[in-house]
């Protein structure tokens, strides 16, 4: 939620008030700036949480169930329809564009990682068919090969070697079942993840400085301040896997994280949908600059991640209780 308030606040692209924004991929010497730009790499480290743990355990799946994937399809679309309606009865001077991309919000991406999902996963029984052929020796030269070439070479420039988040997310996908299948030792050793978490995150920060100081002075790097913010960053990569396997050797229980932890696809559907980021995420910003200003940046845009969570939970749990269960009756009888 904060790296997507942060790419509202950043880019005119994803917001209708330009004079609001602040260029947060420009070279900077405002402290307050960079440390924004700083957390604008979270936004990564959230979605791989998603792609690592769920390549974890898909490793041991051996069939597709389509009902589940139909059902996801549809309460993408039931939602972008809610959330439509609302928007047309309540707001002025929504555009057609915006309107047709809402009804299509699968096919036209919407959510970038909805739609990749989608495409990966009737696919992940092939992958896994593929990892049992290939063996420990040859598992391994696939993942060097290709880890190199869109972890490492797209990593620089992310535009070769047709590279798109289906092809970085198989690859991450190939290499999160090589440490598990033949790397779990490794995998649950605390003091070698905490390192593997410290070392990268600090490589990425000195990154980001570096970029920095060089686009203060030449003008090529003066607006690559967010250039490595992607799920191929191979640092951020390597810190999430770490994060992930330290707290998934931790084992507690508490009902708040489970409910919360259940809502979490459709906080992520409701609060980044089209017409609610590009409209009334923006609104608030400017909302705060025109009234408030900037001076306290930082505080306002963590007031604004906490007001859009609870409103993307309360939002999750209406729809559990008023739609889920029609959505999902309307999913089997089309399904069948």
């Amino acid at each position: 939620i904060n790296s997507h308030v942060l790419t509202t606040l950043a880019n005119t692209a994803h917001s209708i008030y330009p004079n609001s924004t602040i260029p947060l991929a420009n070279a900077t010497t405002n402290i307050v700036h960079l440390i924004l730009i700083v957390a604008r790499y979270v936004g990564p480290i959230g979605n791989l949480i998603f792609i690592i743990s769920t390549a974890w355990f898909l490793i041991d799946s051996k069939k597709v169930n389509f009902k589940k994937l139909f059902f996801i399809f549809l309460e993408v679309i039931s939602i972008s329809y809610i959330i439509l309606i609302i928007m047309i009865i309540f707001w002025k001077d929504i555009s057609i564009i915006s309107i047709i991309k809402n009804l299509f919000p699968v096919t036209l991406s919407n959510n970038w990682y909805i739609t990749c999902y989608l495409l990966f996963y009737p696919l992940h029984v092939v992958f896994n068919k593929i990892i049992n052929y290939l063996g420990k020796r040859k598992h391994l030269r696939f993942c060097i090969i290709s880890s190199i070439l869109y972890l490492g070479i797209c990593f620089l420039k992310n535009d070769l070697l047709f590279s798109s988040y289906l092809i970085w997310w198989t690859v991450i996908y190939f290499d999160v079942a090589y440490v598990k299948l033949y790397l779990k030792k490794y995998a649950n050793n605390k003091k070698l993840n905490i390192f593997l978490v410290i070392l990268p995150l600090m490589l990425n920060l000195v990154l980001v400085i570096f970029i920095n100081l060089l686009g203060l002075r030449i003008s090529f790097f003066s607006d690559k301040l967010i250039y490595f913010k992607y799920i191929n960053n191979p640092l951020l990569f390597i810190a999430t896997f770490a994060i992930f396997n330290i707290f998934r050797n931790i084992h507690f229980k508490n009902k708040i994280i489970n409910y919360v932890s259940s809502c979490s696809l459709l906080i992520y559907i409701i609060h980044e949908n089209l017409l609610l980021r590009l409209y009334c995420r923006a609104y608030m910003l400017n909302y705060i600059y025109e009234h408030y200003g900037y001076n306290k940046i930082i505080l306002w845009i963590i007031i604004l991640d906490i007001i859009i969570f609870l409103f993307a939970l309360i939002s999750s749990i209406i729809y559990k209780k008023l739609f889920e269960k029609s959505v999902r009756r309307i999913s089997e009888y089309l399904y069948y």
